[in-house]
């Protein structure tokens, strides 16, 4: 099934949701009538003393509210099931959106599943369900309401929707305090995120305070800017419950002209004043989740950008049938993010050629590396892979070593694997292969690994890394700097696996001894094509 098709599919199991919420609501707001009901034609059979007839009401009412009792826990499982679809659904395609356009922010990506995902759920999901049924609820009163008498019915829903004029009033405001406040969470969450990070930066250059004084006031203007929100949205409310307090006692007044000239009952006018609150308060809370719904804005806004990214995947790589043994060739390229930081670079590799790219810190080298993978855009010139090399997904015939090398929370099989399944006796044999002897036993493929278990050297983790490559028989290495941070005998073992890797490599460094320069088969200076 295509994204596309379980998106539908998503959505008509949602709309099917919604109906039976619907339905099960509607007979959940029969509750707004029961009681009225019960208590007017008790009154009335009291004050004629037919008191076999109310034994009798009163079993038809428990039977009534048997039904709306069984109903509401329906309706409440309903209600917990759309939030689960829905919520998984985001999640989902949250990731899978990160998938095809990995150039987005991570750390919006992480936000938006573990805090806007929830926000999503309290002020809309939420909403919507109670909106719903408060309209219902106000719809089936406002009908019991006018059948007892029209002209006072009819009154219940003028006075009703005076209040309705308010969300219209705080609209733009609403908004406008959500997306300060969301723009401002944005901003302290980001921050935090990256403090945490850094911590031990920030603490051996002696800034501690510094970055807490900065987190506190982004906090401070985060915390503000919520409390505005919530303050506007209580002055909505606080004016609508006003109106609300005008329109009931303006309808109870009515409600009494009535009973003295002898068109209501005692019974009648006291079903009528219980009923009423069950027709203006879900107009009122109808209300309020509009407000909540339209200040929404910002964040279904924020939703949309999140999962639905119409950027078209990257894709800088055109197919090339080369005459002679070439694998790639990179012809006039231009590389970096919104604007070119590297150009007119061009070079070709043949198969299993060894080439060293070599240039200093920060002039663009993991940017090359990226761009190759179709993770950055090519922002001029060309990038040529051969037939035999060129896939789809890229990363089929193509593999990274890294500076950083992630380490999995599992077993070493599966920071080996990856999930994926492997014969244990290749897995072994690649073991053997880069050095990591000593974990090339069947016992020690079951050694954990990440956090709170065993830690891997930085040579260790390079020789983990190859061994992930070389089990999947790649054609291509690119290597980032992968040779930076490691002592000197980590350094020598991982500079003869690069060279040893059998297949092409196009090694991008900062800085490489002059003795192990020597060695590759061709040596590029980027220093020339920088800008």
């Amino acid at each position: 099934m295509t994204n596309k098709q379980a998106n539908k599919s998503i959505r008509r199991v949602v709309v099917l949701r919604l109906i039976l919420i619907a339905i099960f609501g509607g007979i959940t707001a029969l509750d707004g009538i029961i009681s009225p009901i019960l208590i007017g034609k008790l009154m009335d059979n009291i004050s004629k003393k037919e008191f076999s007839t109310s034994f009798i009401l009163l079993v038809v009412f428990l039977l009534c509210f048997v039904l709306v009792n069984t109903s509401f826990w329906i309706w409440r499982l309903l209600s917990l099931n759309i939030r689960k679809i829905i919520n998984k659904w985001l999640r989902s395609q949250a990731v899978e959106n990160y998938n095809d356009h990995p150039q987005l922010q991570s750390s919006k990506i992480l936000n938006f599943i573990n805090v806007t995902i929830k926000q999503f759920e309290n002020q809309i999901i939420d909403s919507v369900i109670m909106l719903i049924y408060c309209i219902e609820q106000a719809v089936i009163t406002l009908f019991f309401v006018i059948r007892i008498n029209p002209i006072l019915g009819l009154t219940y829903l003028i006075l009703g929707f005076i209040p309705a004029v308010v969300p219209f009033v705080f609209k733009k405001w609403l908004s406008k305090s959500t997306d300060r406040w969301n723009k401002s969470y944005q901003s302290y969450s980001l921050h935090t995120t990256e403090y945490f990070n850094g911590f031990y930066t920030i603490k051996r250059f002696e800034s501690l305070l510094i970055f807490k004084d900065k987190l506190n006031n982004l906090l401070n203007d985060a915390e503000n800017k919520y409390y505005q929100m919530d303050a506007d949205k209580e002055h909505s409310r606080f004016v609508s419950n006003l109106l609300y307090s005008l329109s009931t006692i303006l309808s109870l007044g009515l409600g009494v002209y009535f009973v003295s000239i002898g068109q209501l009952t005692a019974g009648a006018l006291m079903s009528l004043y219980l009923a009423a609150d069950r027709v203006t308060s879900p107009i009122i809370s109808s209300i309020q989740f509009t407000n909540q719904l339209l200040s929404s804005r910002p964040l279904i806004d924020s939703c949309k950008n999140i999962i639905s990214n119409k950027e078209k995947p990257i894709n800088n790589i055109v197919p090339q049938k080369f005459t002679d043994d070439t694998v790639l060739e990179i012809d006039d390229g231009s590389f970096g993010y919104d604007k070119a930081i590297i150009t007119n670079l061009s070079f070709s590799a043949s198969n299993s050629e060894k080439i060293l790219i070599s240039g200093r810190s920060g002039i663009g080298k993991t940017t090359i590396v990226k761009t190759m993978l179709n993770e950055l855009k090519l922002l001029g010139g060309s990038i040529k892979y051969s037939n035999t090399l060129y896939a789809k997904p890229i990363y089929d015939n193509i593999g990274v070593l890294a500076q950083e090398t992630t380490i999995f929370t599992g077993t070493l099989l599966f920071n080996l694997c990856l999930g994926q399944n492997y014969p244990t006796a290749s897995i072994l044999q690649v073991l053997n292969e880069v050095g990591l002897t000593k974990f090339a036993s069947e016992n020690a493929l079951n050694m954990r690994l990440g956090e709170g278990a065993n830690v891997l050297s930085g040579g260790e983790k390079r020789k983990l890394e190859l061994a992930r490559l070389l089990l999947r028989n790649k054609k291509l290495l690119l290597v980032d700097e992968a040779l930076s941070g490691l002592d000197k005998e980590s350094y020598s073992q991982v500079f003869d696996l690069i060279l040893n890797f059998p297949g092409t490599v196009i090694d991008i460094e900062h800085n490489v001894q002059p003795a192990f320069a020597k060695k590759y088969d061709k040596v590029i200076e980027l220093d020339q094509y920088a800008l």
